[in-house]
């Protein structure tokens, strides 16, 4: 008993070879991993960070205005579009969410802003997800506080098939 104890701790402090990390992943990385993702269903396309983008106009403190631009990873794209009986072998780019010039609610302090986003907002706003054509979302969250983290859910209908979505990027 005291063995498997040991190995237990062990495992919780030091990476190699515990079955949630890949071999030599550090506990940092994995943490960042978990700081962006962006998620269909249940799988993790990651976030290209430098192509990816969220900002905040709050030239009307009363009414700010969100622009977001995210887009999935290309490398984690080829590696899940890769064979040919992926569930995402249809896929010809990587995700693409945006929304652009849409309202939100001013939060306690600058930097932090709420939003809510429909199937109703479409015919007046830029907003979609983009993967082979522009795909309607609805019941879409989104939170944004110090203007570093941004948290998004919402579906998305892809090809006549409705998934939930989930976008996490912590700067």
């Amino acid at each position: 008993m005291r063995k498997l104890i040991l190995i237990a701790v062990a495992c919780a402090f030091a990476p190699i070879g515990c079955a949630d990390h890949a071999p030599g992943e550090s506990n940092a990385k994995k943490a960042d991993m978990t700081n962006k993702s962006f998620v269909i269903g249940d799988t993790d396309f990651g976030i290209n960070v430098d192509e990816s983008s969220f900002d905040i106009d709050n030239s009307d403190p009363t009414k700010p205005l969100l622009m977001i631009e995210i887009i999935g990873s290309g490398e984690e794209f080829e590696k899940l579009t890769a064979e040919e009986d992926s569930k995402w072998s249809w896929a010809l780019d990587t995700p693409h969410f945006y929304i652009r010039d849409f309202p939100a609610s001013p939060g306690d302090k600058v930097g932090d802003v709420s939003a809510t986003a429909s199937l109703d907002d479409i015919d007046e706003y830029e907003l979609a997800i983009y993967m082979m054509k522009h795909s309607d979302i609805d019941d879409v969250k989104i939170q944004i506080k110090d203007s570093k983290a941004l948290d998004i859910t919402g579906k998305v209908d892809l090809l006549g098939e409705t998934h939930n979505f989930a976008i996490r990027w912590h700067k």
